[in-house]
């Protein structure tokens, strides 16, 4: 299945070039931004911390269950287990499984574009939040300093059908001084080939001076 092939040579760094570290789309950077965007070269920047659980995944009904969703997504059982690993970290509770028929969306600085296989997206109701409460939203996503923007993009994704998810709370993160309390929901997608394509939507602002 090309489709599949595809998936497995982005989570085995064989695929297109992208311009994240390929890591962060594998589950070790939390929110539903990842590091693969911005103008500020990775190497330059503090380290990205996640205050996320830490925990084995095939000890705990959740991590199975997320290593179940990667494997159907075509990975090896540990490529899987790593990557479901990176997910529970990601968050500040643990994963809950649900099916949904609904878009999902994800915000990257403007110019950005989100890679093939990044789990990390939220629901209309997180990005409604987002566009009303700017000043709060990049602390409550934990976005990394080189996603951090006045200006981001929004891109959608729909399920082909009803499609496996898992929802965690963003944990606190810190970079360098900066930390971010997190808080928001986050929608985790280890297996993309039950959705469409990432779609760009809209740009908004997230300048609250200028909407003054």
């Amino acid at each position: 299945d090309k489709a599949v092939d595809k998936i497995v040579d982005k989570f085995n760094g064989n695929g297109d070039n992208i311009a994240d570290s390929g890591a962060a789309n594998q589950g070790t950077v939390p929110g539903a931004t990842d590091a693969e965007f911005g103008n500020i070269p990775i190497q330059q920047l503090p380290e990205f911390k996640t205050f996320g659980i830490d925990t084995n995944p095939n000890s705990i009904p959740e991590g199975k269950a997320l290593i179940k969703e990667y494997e159907n997504a075509g990975l090896t059982a540990t490529q899987a287990e790593r990557y479901a690993k990176g997910l529970i970290a990601s968050g500040s509770t643990l994963p809950i499984k649900k099916t949904i028929s609904e878009p999902l969306y994800k915000v990257v600085s403007t110019g950005g574009k989100p890679s093939d296989v990044t789990p990390y997206w939220f629901t209309k109701k997180e990005l409604d939040n987002l566009k009303s409460d700017p000043a709060n939203a990049l602390n409550r996503l934990g976005i990394p300093l080189q996603s951090h923007s006045i200006k981001f993009d929004v891109f959608e994704i729909k399920p082909k059908g009803n499609a496996t998810i898992f929802e965690s709370t963003v944990a606190p993160t810190q970079q360098g001084a900066l930390k971010q309390a997190g808080g928001a929901t986050q929608t985790l997608v280890p297996n993309r080939n039950q959705f469409t394509d990432a779609v760009k939507t809209e740009t908004i602002n997230l300048d609250t001076q200028a909407k003054k």
